[in-house]
């Protein structure tokens, strides 16, 4: 995707007609844990509803899950697709836009592109 300024994205969340903050590419570990099992994958995307990963563990679509990710609270969720080593992840809640804000802040600052 072409690389959006954060800060202009939020504005445009906040301000403008979009409600949600779209899918943010980023570039860190999740843990995700199914059942007993905790797998380490990699997070592709994330938005306020759910996450994008990519994991070497077999997951099975309709588990429900829980992700951990460096500076949130634990998250549960639901497995909703797989393709091939992709999976998605939809969060039980949505997260809220501030916290999900100051988390991407923390995690890349301005360097953040957005996907549509």
């Amino acid at each position: 995707g072409t690389p959006v300024d954060i800060l202009d994205l939020i504005s445009l969340s906040v301000g403008g007609p979009r409600h949600r903050l779209p899918r943010v590419e980023v570039g860190c570990v999740a843990w995700v844990r199914d059942r007993a099992t905790v797998h380490r994958t990699a997070t592709v995307n994330i938005s306020q509803g759910g996450l994008r990963i990519t994991s070497a563990s077999d997951l099975a679509v309709g588990a429900e899950l829980v992700v951990s990710l460096t500076g949130l609270e634990p998250i549960p969720g639901v497995l909703c697709w797989k393709d091939g080593d992709d999976y998605g992840i939809r969060f039980n809640r949505s997260l809220a836009l501030p916290l999900l804000v100051g988390w991407l802040r923390d995690q890349q600052g301005p360097r953040l592109r957005a996907t549509a």
